[in-house]
């Protein structure tokens, strides 16, 4: 001990692993609760966008969850239901039977 200042010492692997644990409890009450505000966030937004005509409601044939969908220029729409993945328009049965009807589609996009 030199000029009566002590030594730092190691943490020990048990101190170690504590101290992660609570950074890691710590983190993941952070994640939580940014995850939460943004859920709360995006359905205000889409509810603003239903009441004002911006967005639709969609109900997903396979798993009859509701997709709500915006309807504003420039925003790309996707066709897959958020919750299962599949189309939630099926394709006419055109489609199957004459290439030219999604030809037809593609062109007018």
């Amino acid at each position: 001990m030199a000029n009566g200042i002590r030594p730092i010492k190691k943490m020990s692997a048990h101190q170690l692993t504590e101290g992660f644990l609570a950074m890691n409890q710590r983190l993941d009450m952070l994640t939580h609760a940014v995850a939460s505000d943004v859920q709360r966030l995006n359905i205000i937004v889409f509810q603003f966008l239903k009441t004002m005509g911006f967005a639709e409601e969609v109900v997903c044939q396979h798993c009859k969850v509701i997709n709500m969908r915006p309807n504003v220029d420039g925003i790309e729409i996707d066709d897959r239901c958020a919750d299962c993945g599949k189309t939630l328009e099926p394709l006419p049965d055109e489609a199957f039977s004459n290439a030219e009807v999604m030809d037809e589609k593609v062109e007018q996009e």
